[in-house]
């Protein structure tokens, strides 16, 4: 009977790194999901023309595009897997990449959870 479980309690153990492989190589897709966040809103002016995401990637759906000088409402910031800035909208779960807006946003919007 030791030796069954021992065997389980190991077959368990062999599962965990190939469910975790599997699970990582899935969140590519689920990053472009909505994430929790947001707490005052602080509207900014964008720089240039401004694709609108289902999440903080450029792979990630295109919705709409905001015009050159679009005041939009920011909810909060992140960095991706990459290290780059975005910004989720107030009224939406879709992103912006920080790169369209000012330098000095980051400092009046929060960070998003999670």
């Amino acid at each position: 009977m030791k030796k069954l479980a021992l065997l389980g309690a190991t077959g368990a153990l062999a599962l965990v790194p190939a469910l975790h492989a599997t699970t990582a190589s899935a969140a590519v897709a689920a990053d472009c999901g909505a994430r929790p966040g947001g707490g005052w809103v602080y509207n900014a002016k964008t720089l240039d023309s401004s694709p609108v995401r289902t999440g903080p990637y450029e792979a990630c759906t295109k919705k709409k595009t905001y015009a050159a000088g679009k005041s939009v409402a920011l909810a909060c910031w992140l960095t991706n897997s990459y290290g780059n800035l975005w910004y989720k909208e107030n009224s939406s779960n879709l992103y912006i990449y920080g790169g369209h807006f000012s330098s000095s946003v980051k400092s009046h919007v929060e960070p998003c959870e999670g």
